[in-house]
């Protein structure tokens, strides 16, 4: 995706890119699915979501004929196209979105894998940012079970979702709860050669 860089020089160079694929390789080669998601990004960030919402769904409907839905790049486009209906609003949509890449996911690589714990995240947060507390932390919890399980306790992505839960835990209330994972990251991360941070609150 288009990370870097000023958006509005980026749309035209991606227009371009797009314009030449489809000459040259084609109305299905698979590459100009990365395009339409560059160029999602960049109007997106120019223009917000709706101005994505249409580039992100070509790129979808090429990855499912070109490439297969239980793909990798499939699934994870779902997850996209959901963040970018979250980002509209449009929570119902989003949902779909996302429930149908858990759903392939669990069936083309079954539950005990680091792409269903992805999925799965991205319904946590979700749940998280339509403000149902209890059920992104039962998800949440999940995530991390699997995720200490598949990639061990000292990865990033472990670490980033046991932030995510305190984040969780502490809009519920639950601020010592949350302390308490907070302060599991920043040991792990001490552990690993980080600065030590001290605690975060007296014992």
């Amino acid at each position: 995706h288009q990370r870097r860089g000023a958006p509005a020089e980026a749309v035209p160079l991606y227009e371009r890119v797009l314009a030449i694929q489809r000459a040259h390789l084609g109305a299905d080669h698979p590459a100009q699915a990365t395009t339409l998601i560059n160029l999602g990004d960049a109007r997106r960030a120019l223009e917000g979501p709706d101005a994505a919402l249409p580039l992100y769904t070509q790129a979808l409907e090429l990855r499912l004929r070109t490439l297969g839905e239980t793909h990798p790049l499939t699934l994870r486009l779902y997850n996209d196209l959901g963040r970018v209906h979250m980002q509209r609003g449009a929570f119902d949509k989003a949902r779909e979105a996302h429930e149908r890449a858990l759903a392939l996911c669990a069936r083309a690589f079954g539950e005990e894998h680091t792409e269903y714990a992805l999925a799965l995240k991205e319904v946590a947060a979700l749940e998280h940012r339509q403000g149902r507390m209890a059920e992104a932390l039962a998800l949440y919890t999940r995530v991390l079970a699997l995720q200490e399980r598949l990639v061990g306790t000292a990865a990033s992505t472990t670490l980033k979702t046991r932030q995510d839960r305190a984040d969780v835990l502490l809009a519920m209330g639950r601020a010592r709860e949350a302390i308490g994972e907070l302060e599991s990251v920043l040991a792990r991360r001490e552990a690993d050669g980080g600065p030590r941070q001290g605690r975060l609150v007296p014992t």
